[in-house]
């Protein structure tokens, strides 16, 4: 993450706080655009995990190295001509049975499809601290996507419990974008509790890329309900 700071992707506050959301066992969600530098902030993020931690990495590429003790490294397959369906392993079904080896933390490459209501439901019970990456422009997308991603799965409840869902589990969404061909962490947001039947998703910015002065600001502080969360586990922030 330091590096991160001397490229100019996030500022130092934006590092400090991150290190938080690792090391306090958030629960994040990366989003952007391919090429935006998802991975490589997950990677990052992932040297501020607790090294005691026992971690699922589910990918369908070996893409991530984490440098963590108790890693269990599981792949999917993909279709191929000729294969028997019997043979095929889904990433779906690969989070799904991270729930039955004692996991700290789930973490996930990529979600592309119904594997994200199994992540929603594997972080929500036990895996704080779980973090997984989607494609999408930005923060409210990324709530459309996460949302999306979730109906896919033939067990996904109704879209309202769904939306509470990811709003009870979900703590932070970080936001890349590529700006004049740099990566840069756009927005980090903070989602908010569902307080109407409706069950919109909402968040708030605490940091936020202003395009005009090329600069990172911050512009809330977390909810007194997170600090106290970060706090209970050893991790004040400022």
């Amino acid at each position: 993450l330091d590096m991160l700071v001397t490229s100019g992707s996030l500022s130092t506050q934006m590092a400090s706080f991150l290190k938080s959301v690792a090391y306090g066992r958030l629960t994040f969600v990366i989003s952007g655009p391919t090429g935006a530098g998802k991975t490589t902030l997950l990677q990052a993020m992932t040297r501020y995990f607790d090294q005691n931690d026992r971690v699922g990495l589910i990918s369908d590429t070996a893409e991530l190295r984490l440098p963590l003790g108790d890693v269990v490294p599981l792949t999917s397959t993909s279709d191929r001509p000729g294969m028997r369906p019997e043979d095929r392993v889904t990433t779906e079904w690969l989070v799904r049975e991270t729930q039955r080896m004692r996991m700290d933390r789930v973490i996930v490459g990529e979600c592309r499809g119904a594997e994200m209501a199994e992540w929603l439901i594997a972080a929500n019970s036990g895996a704080d601290g779980s973090a997984t990456t989607v494609h999408a422009d930005n923060p409210r997308r990324a709530f459309e996507k996460m949302l999306l991603l979730a109906t896919k799965s033939p067990t996904a409840p109704s879209e309202t419990t769904l939306r509470r869902e990811i709003a009870s589990t979900v703590d932070i969404i970080i936001q890349c974008g590529l700006i004049d061909g740099r990566n840069v962490v756009t927005h980090i947001e903070e989602i908010t509790p569902i307080r109407n039947e409706n069950g919109v998703l909402t968040s708030t910015t605490l940091f936020e890329y202003d395009r005009s002065t090329g600069k990172h600001v911050c512009k809330a502080a977390p909810e007194k309900r997170l600090q106290e969360v970060l706090r209970s586990r050893g991790v004040p922030i400022n």
